[in-house]
């Protein structure tokens, strides 16, 4: 099993699971944009919501934390 060569997560396709991170767009997180910001407040559910729809933008402004994940049992 290889590693994600930005997030250092595990998987099969190392090469594919960079490529994700830089998409220019995820498709159907628009749904999410008005709860974030009802629930985290203007700009911070904005932030959220534009990192959620733009894989690309949210690695380039979080890329020292890249190799951080927040895990949810």
């Amino acid at each position: 099993m290889s590693k994600c060569i930005i997030c250092g997560e595990a998987t099969s396709q190392p090469i594919a699971a960079a490529f994700e991170h830089f998409h220019l767009y995820a498709p159907g997180q628009w749904k999410y944009w008005r709860g974030n910001i009802n629930t985290f407040g203007f700009w911070s559910g904005l932030g959220g919501s534009i990192g959620l729809t733009f894989p690309i933008y949210n690695t380039l402004r979080h890329w020292k934390h890249r190799k951080s994940r927040l895990v949810i049992p």
